[in-house]
């Protein structure tokens, strides 16, 4: 049996516990590897024993009672196989000793060590008990003798690290080592709360392993299972259990694997769930043994009763011209059951429910049913729009969907999100998954996650990456009655208002100065025409709009308002369809590889072409700078045109620096000259400029590297032209690569 800790918790606060076993001497019933995904039929194993620790399999349906969070569920079906005798077994227990192992985790380990000996046929099956840090030691060599056993367990204590190839083959006390002593089954169960060093030769011991017929198994406290201790256990016909969170965890884990090193089989168990409560706490009764289990578990959302939106459950208007009607469809199809629909109510004025595909609420969608839903947005001024459409009936999920219009950049809203779970009152147990839940922006939207221990003193990092609405999250071992859960909207990086109208015009490409240092890529000179006007950022994109968007920053110089770096040419493409598509636009770029294309006619974010690049750089100079000519064409001394607008290996210091400190072009455009490369959308072809068309060039077809426009911080002048040409293959990293962005003007 188990008993918690529990307190009065106000609304908004919520409780993070720990788990205490209340012990009934050696009867215990296990219950583990939940299944729902037949929902709401649950399906699960169980192991119980009784007060011998012997195992019990004369147990029927009837004979247990099995309820969730409080409700009394029926079970429809248990069945138990028959079990033959058991074997003798020669086991080694394996246990850190390390310094993280004091306290509340060398109890777990005792316990279970102790559960495993209970379970050893007495005179029979053989136990040694060896432990480790960065060495390994015998504490006790092969023996029936229980008590012995458990004085060697009860001996257990810790200093020190932790190092899995010492406690299984470190000569003489390895566990491997130990086993070759072995005169049964050979079984190994290692037990930690650490990770397996860099590098471990995992080889060397499954090999071990395999010579002497081991089977291997590990439990692991409080940390995930890493690659090469699931490839141990899987490759010599174990397993592991992982982040184990409390003694009778521990406990569970033990009395699995040693049914498991019989190759017995568990009972399995089946019940009839209901309700909407995605964490579960299912509690396991054998009342003819007094014996009893309470067990956590997680549904995944998409087994639930709820509503299904197609072709998603966001609907982006884009940009409506105000005093103008723009219509979208939403279809809504009830998944799991049949679902009532009491009412449909929209959170702001300017989106209206025109047509329900039907009557109007109330009515009942029987499963598999659907309804379209028509949606009006009628904008009274370009600002940016935000929607919820509230749904109220029976379902357990579904019931909202989202939408959005206007301009993103022209008005950011104050965003204002809710936190639906935890939201108050609730008990999340240490080590456990819990799936955070919250409302108020658009389900594809970045937020950042923070939790307080503390009622809101002290806050501590979740992530910067949830979306979709939910977030999955490995509960912290720290008990407190006093905990908060804070969603932050990332926000909208207003692009929109940096972006600068270029006019369409007529200009001449290439190195028009005629200055030595040119090179022949930038031959011959030739008249271009842009017969398009775009929109063009002011400045490079910066690590605090790449990570608002991308949800990472990727750059080696760390600064909000540095110019993001080490982006490849696909980064760069990705940022802009994604962005795009955060905005409510079309996204230009389709296609991967070495195949993707650009619709220029799309109204979304996309690189410019080299042509733009430079008619945009230069802003109707034919100077080499847009602040004049060179004159200096290294490093030092400074170059005086080129110190006013530029950061190079001149001035920069060896880094980049803050975007928009130097200055503009006609076009109020900065940072053209160095700070960093930018990609361009052309391919790059040394001779391109002999055969260019003379309007709208995008480019050559079919090569392998792109344009790279501007120099950078550790550049000489003559690189920073208005001329120069670069270039890299699209999947280069480099300190020295970023980007700005342009929009075809609509």
């Amino acid at each position: 049996m188990r008993s918690q800790y529990t307190v009065r918790i106000p609304r908004g606060v919520f409780a993070i516990v720990l788990l205490f076993p209340t012990l009934l001497a050696g009867q215990s019933v296990t219950l583990f590897d939940i299944d729902a995904t037949d929902y709401p039929r649950v399906q699960a194993k169980c192991i119980a024993t009784d007060a011998d620790g012997h195992p019990v399999t004369a147990i029927t349906a009837g004979a247990v009672q099995l309820g969730e969070d409080g409700f009394v569920r029926p079970v429809t079906r248990l069945t138990c196989p028959p079990l033959p005798p058991p074997v003798a077994l020669s086991s080694v227990l394996t246990i850190d000793i390390s310094a993280s192992m004091k306290g509340d985790r060398m109890e777990a380990a005792r316990a279970a060590a102790r559960t495993w000996i209970d379970a050893l046929p007495p005179g029979r099956s053989e136990c040694a008990i060896t432990s480790f840090n960065h060495h390994a030691f015998v504490n006790q060599d092969f023996t029936t003798d229980r008590a012995v056993l458990f004085e060697a367990v009860e001996n257990l204590s810790g200093s020190g690290g932790s190092d899995y190839h010492a406690a299984l083959l470190a000569a003489p006390a390895g566990a491997l080592e130990v086993s070759q002593r072995a005169r049964h089954r050979r079984v190994v169960v290692l037990l930690t709360d650490g990770m397996p060093p860099v590098g471990m030769d995992t080889e060397e011991i499954i090999a071990e392993a395999q010579r002497q017929d081991v089977v291997i198994y590990a439990v692991l406290l409080g940390v995930p299972a890493s690659g090469s201790i699931t490839e141990i256990t899987e490759a010599t016909g174990g397993y592991c259990i992982d982040e184990v969170a409390s003694v009778a965890q521990a406990e569970a884990a033990f009395r699995r694997i040693y049914y498991s090193a019989q190759r017995w089989l568990p009972c399995e168990i089946q019940w009839r769930s209901d309700g909407c409560a995605l964490r579960r706490s299912a509690a396991l009764l054998l009342p003819g043994l007094a014996a009893s289990t309470d067990v956590r578990y997680w549904l995944t959302p998409d087994v639930l009763p709820q509503f299904v939106f197609t072709p998603s459950g966001s609907l982006h208007f884009g940009e409506v011209q105000p005093g103008t009607l723009s219509r979208q469809s939403i279809t809504m199809t009830a998944q799991g059951a049949a679902l009532r629909v009491d009412d449909l109510h929209t959170t702001h004025a300017l989106f209206r429910i025109v047509d329900y595909g039907g009557d109007p609420p109330p009515f009942l969608l029987a499963a598999g049913e659907s309804r379209t839903l028509t949606i009006e947005y009628a904008p009274e001024d370009s600002s940016y729009a935000y929607c919820r459409v509230d749904i109220t009936g029976d379902a357990c999920f579904g019931n909202s969907f989202h939408a959005d219009g206007g301009w993103t950049g022209k008005t950011i809203p104050e965003i204002s999100v809710r936190v639906e779970y935890p939201d108050g009152g609730e008990q999340l147990v240490a080590g456990s998954d819990a799936e955070l839940l919250w409302e108020g922006v658009m389900p594809g939207e970045r937020v950042r996650l923070e939790y307080s221990i503390d009622s809101g003193e002290n806050w501590m990092h979740i992530t910067n990456e949830a979306r979709d609405l939910r977030h999955s999250w490995r509960v912290p071992a720290t008990p407190s009655d006093d905990c908060l859960l804070r969603v932050t909207a990332a926000g909208r990086p207003a692009f929109s208002g940096t972006m600068l109208l270029i006019p369409a015009g007529t200009f001449l490409m290439g190195n028009v100065t005629g200055h030595p240092e040119g090179l022949p890529n930038e031959q011959p000179v030739h008249e271009v025409t842009v017969t398009r006007p775009f929109l063009m950022s002011r400045t490079p994109v910066t690590q605090r709009q790449y990570q608002a968007v991308m949800g990472t920053n990727p750059g080696y110089f760390d600064g909000p308002d540095l110019p993001v770096e080490q982006v490849t040419w696909y980064d760069a493409v990705q940022f802009c369809n994604e962005l795009s598509r955060q905005e409510g636009l079309d996204p230009c770029y389709s296609g991967s590889g070495m195949d993707i294309i650009c619709d220029f006619s799309a109204n979304g974010y996309r690189l410019p072409t080299e042509a733009e690049w430079e008619y945009a750089c230069r802003a109707g100079t034919e100077t080499d700078f847009y602040s004049g000519n060179m004159t200096h064409s290294e490093m030092l001394p400074y170059d005086p045109a080129l110190h006013r607008t530029g950061w190079y290996g001149g001035n920069a210091g060896s880094t980049t620096h803050p975007v928009g400190m130097k200055e503009a072009n006609a076009f109020g455009l900065h940072d053209m000259h160095g700070n960093v490369w930018e990609w361009c959308w052309d391919m790059y072809d040394s001779g391109y400029y002999a055969e260019s068309p003379a309007t709208d060039p995008q480019g050559p077809g079919d090569r392998t590297r792109r344009v790279l426009r501007g120099g950078s911080w550790n550049n000489f002048a003559r690189v920073c032209r208005s001329a120069s040409r670069g270039y890299f293959n699209p999947g280069g990293r480099n300190s020295s690569y970023g980007f700005r962005l342009v929009r075809t003007y609509q």
